[in-house]
């Protein structure tokens, strides 16, 4: 009897006395927080940054997610900022995110890719700008080819349009392919063209020997307004192509020449 009750301390001893060696949860979340300036099309930043639109798309595609809790989905979340152009967003899954920034007037800009990796500590984004929507009109384009294939020439000249009686300077930003299907979405090249105050018109070089473009080749060109600011261009993985955002939505008439011999 002696035996048994000596057991039975034994044993409760040793379940009051037991090591929590319990494993603390990985956290599968965290909070991301950034800031967005706003810029008009001449380059000047904005006082207020109000209302711009974040959105958080989870692109994960290796499931890693679900492996570590299949109760909480991914995140797809959108917020927005306040007049200094801050940003919070709470409680995002781990994961690779697809962050598009927008607001009415200004072109949308996207980064892709953007891995998050859960932690207690907020994660700061990389600042982003919007710039203001061009309103610089293209026109007139033409193109003249010079010389010969070794010392070639394709002189590329416009006039432009204007929206807006700002006096400044505007830029315009002219797409070349082979193709007739040539625009902003779809090129081979991109020349980005300053037009000094007061100037309605507009003259660039292109060389196609220099680019490796055969001779009888047929070249297709078009030409956009495009505001001038600290973040006007993004890659996108997809196309493969660098996007520009805030370009007018009125682009030139689409010319073509021959590159000869």
């Amino acid at each position: 009897m002696r035996k048994i009750i000596f057991i039975l301390f034994i044993v409760l001893c040793l379940a009051c006395t037991k090591t929590d060696n319990a494993v603390t949860p990985a956290i599968i979340t965290r909070t991301l927080e950034g800031t967005v300036y706003l810029y008009d099309e001449f380059g000047h930043r904005q006082s207020n940054s109000y209302n711009v639109t974040v959105y958080v798309n989870d692109t994960t595609t290796d499931n890693t997610q679900a492996a570590l809790s299949s109760t909480i989905p991914p995140s797809n979340d959108t917020t927005f900022t306040d007049s200094a152009g801050t940003y919070i967003v709470y409680d995002v899954s781990i994961g690779t995110y697809t962050l598009t920034y927008s607001k009415a007037g200004y072109g949308i800009y996207k980064h892709f890719g953007f891995s998050i990796a859960g932690s207690a500590s907020p994660q700061t984004l990389p600042s982003v700008s919007l710039n203001e929507y061009s309103t610089t009109i293209p026109s007139n384009l033409s193109l003249t080819y010079r010389g010969n294939y070794s010392d070639d020439t394709v002189k590329i000249t416009g006039d432009i349009n204007i929206m807006s009686i700002a006096p400044a300077q505007r830029h315009v930003i002219i797409f070349i392919d082979t193709l007739n299907t040539v625009s902003s979405l779809s090129y081979s090249y991109s020349i980005s063209v300053t037009v000094e105050e007061g100037s309605q018109a507009f003259s660039q070089n292109f060389y196609p020997s220099q680019q490796g473009i055969s001779p009888g080749t047929k070249l297709y060109c078009i030409a956009y307004g495009q505001p001038y600011g600290p973040t006007n261009s993004y890659a996108d993985p997809i196309s493969g192509l660098t996007v520009f955002p805030g370009l007018n939505s009125n682009p030139s008439n689409m010319a073509a020449i021959i590159v000869t011999e």
